[in-house]
């Protein structure tokens, strides 16, 4: 079973000794109780002794021989005095051998006020049991019937945590009880001989006292004992609570507390909460605080400062959250939706639904300086006692009603004492305010104090953790800024190695911070001293560029470049541990090819993944452009630049549409295909970077790259899309810069685009059977020419009709094989001549697209007149020598199509 935690002794602690509200003992005289009537079971051969009170010499004597079985032997002879087998005094007859046989007397003991109201709740046995909710009371067990004689005494029977005695009417002398604690003050005495023979009296008393019960010395002493057995599982056992119990409880947790026996909770501190107009002058000590509060002091402050607690007085604002009372709701008509019934402005509380508590104005009792922490948060297991305020009411006008939430908020302002051990006031300020707020808010000294020393100690080790595994301050910032912030404190300390400790932490700062606070420590540290931690930095730091950034930061200010050779080292050992690159690492590459010369780019190509690298491959192609460009970059230099912006173009082009994302969409039987815009934007973007290379291989394996055939009869609409929209667009925008498009690598391009086209366009397509015509399909108007047209076809044996009509006519005979479901059957064709080329708008003259397609003209022709299907030939790419440079500008007028291109019937 796992140990109870700081916070729950604490509570049982707080709530048994303060919270308190019976009392250590019960005594009643009833002049009036009914008789018990008691019968005695098994006397001798089966007979029932019926008891008789006042009690007889011969009624004393059956009860004597029933304490003993009848099967030991033991015989009334031994009742003489000195027998050796005489009986014990008192004789105690165990509960299962006697009972009572009065209705009245049952009554009396189990629901007459008396006992149950008087004897249990003066114990405060009901009180403790039942604090708020219900739940089950303490339960009464039999002890046994109890007979005093004159002689001496025996053991007391044990009880549980309290004994109930009833005595019962008997003339008798002596017999007193005497209860006794242990403070070792007087007893408490309880005299039940006085008027005994005509009265009933109830004794009760806590365990925790000791009874002992004097000699009688005249008559007989009959007496009914119970223990309270202790029922409830969500309470603690009730007790009594003494001076030197208290004293010792206390105690007992404080030390270990303070030798580190608990687990801390995340807020290393307890706070007790007391009412506010009981803590008169806290800072006078025990005799600053009244009422309860001063109870709670006077136990609890010396044995925390003799064992070198921190005492804190404070103001406690708790709030307590609940629903309305249940009286106050309504229902609607099918009983199923509840509204708030506006009864009350402000609804009395029923159920509870929660607490908060919040801590504000810490001040140390003994005077002592500490820091100001303005408003903190409180959680539950850091007050004591848990249900402290509950039940009671709140000051005028700090009630609430959120109608919206439905909540009753019930606000007190009271007052608290904490208590933290000083080990742990380092935890404390972390735990509540952060590292940050702390480096923020201490005063800077020439020499750091203890609590800045062990703030900073503490701040090192937790940026040591990962922050997953650690406890935060709620809106601490990050780990960067705690080290900045700790860079100002050492240089100010004048410690380097401080200094270089917490600049390992700074790898996400922003550069600029980084620059301030390096600048600002080399007022009071030569480089070398800060040498070790820069370093160092950079070696932790994730990323290519990153990296050199810092190292750039750090060779800008080191001006005997005591870092060279490291920071060279340093970059070899990042690239070639960078499988991954990102955009953000180019210009570091660029910087490292310009050091270390174009070779060692083309070491790192040789190592990283390509795959998804696109991006990164034509920005570090187009930086390594801009290197070649500059003037002082030489003629070999820029040969060998060539050649890797090539390698990296290499690797890029056969993903050219990396990170494109591509749409379709249907809308009645037309296919669109969305963001074409994009991928011709990205081709215009690669060839216009050819211009700017003056080297066309890329710009050939780009179209290559783009005219990848497919097999026969295999129709690639979004391919012809994308051509749609790149060559009108790229004759315009060569023809703008006197760039023909018959010139190579672009007009091999084109005639293998339109041969693609055209292929798919006017290519020979699969023949399937379909399944036999309906009987008619025409119209009904006996001069329909369409219908009749439409019908001899679908009853004949040739392959395919044309309609060469208008096109409301045209769409009559489509609604015709709609109706019928005959496009099984057949297919519309519409013949067309030049129009075919519209789609592209390259070839404005048929001298024009002779010109393009040579040899290929006349199927071209062909194909088009309906002669014979087109076939996709493969004719290779070539390159040109260079031509002008030429910027390649989209421009709206490049063709009448839409964004999303042409619609085309797919039936």
């Amino acid at each position: 079973m796992a140990s109870a935690s700081l916070h729950d002794d604490l509570d049982k602690a707080y709530n048994d000794y303060f919270g308190f509200k019976g009392s250590s003992h019960y005594f009643s005289a009833h002049t009036d109780a009914p008789s018990a009537l008691v019968d005695i079971e098994d006397i001798e051969e089966n007979i029932t002794l019926n008891v008789t009170l006042p009690l007889t010499e011969s009624t004393v004597d059956n009860i004597a021989l029933a304490s003993h079985s009848a099967s030991s032997g033991w015989r009334k002879d031994d009742l003489a005095p000195g027998s050796p087998s005489a009986v014990a005094n008192p004789i105690v007859l165990e509960g299962s051998k006697f009972s009572s046989g009065s209705h009245i007397w049952n009554n009396f003991f189990a629901k007459d006020l008396v006992v149950k109201d008087r004897a249990g709740d003066c114990l405060g046995a009901h009180w403790r049991a039942r604090p708020v909710n219900y739940c089950p009371g303490p339960r009464w067990e039999h002890v046994g019937l109890t007979l005093h004689r004159p002689g001496p005494m025996g053991p007391k029977p044990e009880g549980a945590f309290a004994t109930i005695v009833f005595v019962l009417p008997s003339e008798y002398e002596g017999g007193q009880v005497h209860l006794s604690t242990e403070d070792n003050g007087p007893p408490i005495v309880l005299d039940t001989s006085q008027n005994s023979s005509n009265t009933t009296y109830v004794l009760a008393w806590y365990d925790s006292l000791t009874p002992t019960i004097q000699p009688v010395t005249s008559g007989y002493r009959l007496a009914i004992t119970y223990s309270l057995i202790h029922t409830d599982p969500k309470t603690t056992v009730p007790i009594v609570p003494t001076e030197v119990g208290t004293e010792r409880a206390f105690r007992a947790i404080f030390h270990k507390w303070k030798d580190g026996g608990y687990t801390m909770p995340e807020k290393p501190f307890m706070g007790f909460a007391m009412r506010k107009s009981e803590c008169i002058d806290p800072s006078r000590g025990v005799e600053g605080f009244e009422g309860k509060a001063a109870v709670v002091a006077k136990h609890v402050l010396p044995i925390a400062e003799s064992l070198g607690f921190r005492v804190c007085f404070a103001s406690l604002t708790k709030t307590l959250f609940g629903y309305p009372h249940h009286e106050h709701w309504t229902y609607d008509a099918r009983n199923e939706k509840r509204y708030w019934a506006e009864t009350f402005k402000t609804p009395p509380m029923g159920d509870f639904a929660g607490e908060g508590h919040e801590l504000e104005d810490l001040r140390r009792l003994d005077g002592e300086g500490m820091l100001n922490l303005g408003r903190i948060g409180v959680p539950n297991d850091n007050m004591v006692p848990l249900k402290a305020f509950w039940g009671t009411k709140p000051q005028p006008g700090a009630r609430t009603f959120l109608k919206r939430e439905i909540l009753i908020q019930d606000v007190h302002n009271e007052s608290a004492l904490v208590f933290y051990r000083p080990e742990d006031e380092t935890d404390l300020i972390l735990s509540v305010k952060g590292a940050y707020w702390f480096l923020r808010e201490t005063d800077i000294t020439n020499e750091p104090t203890s609590q800045q020393t062990a703030i900073v100690a503490a701040v090192l080790q937790r940026l040591g953790s990962p922050r997953q595994t650690r406890t935060t301050y709620d809106g601490e910032p990050s780990d960067s800024d705690i080290a900045l912030a700790l860079l100002d404190h050492a240089s100010d300390w004048e410690q380097a190695g401080l200094w270089n400790k917490a600049i390992l932490y700074c790898d996400t700062a922003p550069l600029e911070k980084i620059k301030d606070g390096l600048e600002f420590a080399l007022e009071k540290f030569e480089f070398a001293l800060l040498k070790d931690g820069l370093l160092a930095l950079v070696r932790f730091s994730n990323g290519l560029a990153r990296r050199y950034e810092l190292s750039e930061l750090i060779s800008d200010h080191d001006p005997e470049k005591l870092s060279q050779v490291a920071l060279s080292e340093l970059a070899r050992a990042a690239i070639n541990l960078c499988k991954k690159p990102t955009v953000a690492d180019v210009p570091a590459l660029v910087s490292y090819a310009q050091s270390k010369g174009p070779e060692s780019i083309l070491s790192f190509l040789s190592i990283i993944e390509k795959q998804g690298m696109f991006e990164v491959l034509f920005a570090l192609a187009k930086g390594l452009h801009d290197l070649r460009q500059l003037s002082s970059t030489s003629a070999p230099l820029k040969d060998a630049l060539g050649e890797v912006i090539y390698q990296c173009l290499g690797h890029a082009i056969p993903q050219w549409d990396e990170g494109l994302m591509r749409f379709v969409s249907w809308s009645n039987w037309d296919m669109k295909f969305e963001g074409v815009e994009d991928k011709v934007k990205r081709v215009c973007e690669l060839i216009e970077f050819s211009f700017s290379l003056g080297d066309f291989r890329s710009c050939v394996d780009l179209f290559n790259s783009l005219l990848v055939l497919e097999k026969p009869g295999k129709i690639d609409w979004e391919t012809v899309d994308l051509y749609e929209h790149l060559l009108p667009h790229l004759k315009i925008a060569l023809a703008d810069r006197g760039v023909s498009f018959m010139s190579e690598p672009f007009v091999s391009f084109y005639r293998n685009a339109i041969s693609v086209y055209l292929q798919n366009e006017l290519g020979a397509k699969p023949v399937r059977l379909p399944p036999p015509p309906p009987d008619d399909v025409r119209c009904g108007v006996a001069k329909c020419e369409e219908c009749a047209e439409l019908q001899a076809f679908l009853q004949g044996d040739d392959q395919e009709t044309s309609f060469t009509v208008p096109t409301p006519r045209r769409n009559h005979v489509l609604s015709r094989i709609k109706n019928f479901k005959t496009k099984g059957h057949t297919r519309l064709v519409v013949s067309r001549s030049q129009d075919v080329m519209d789609g592209l708008s390259v070839c404005a003259e048929r001298e024009e697209l002779e010109e393009l397609m040579g040899d290929r003209y006349t199927d071209v022709v062909d194909a088009i007149e309906g002669k014979k299907a087109f076939v996709a030939g493969n004719a290779p790419m070539k390159a040109a020598s260079t031509p002008p440079p030429v910027s390649l500008k989209r421009r709206a007028s490049a063709t009448t199509n839409s964004t999303n291109g042409p619609k085309r019937n797919r039936r």
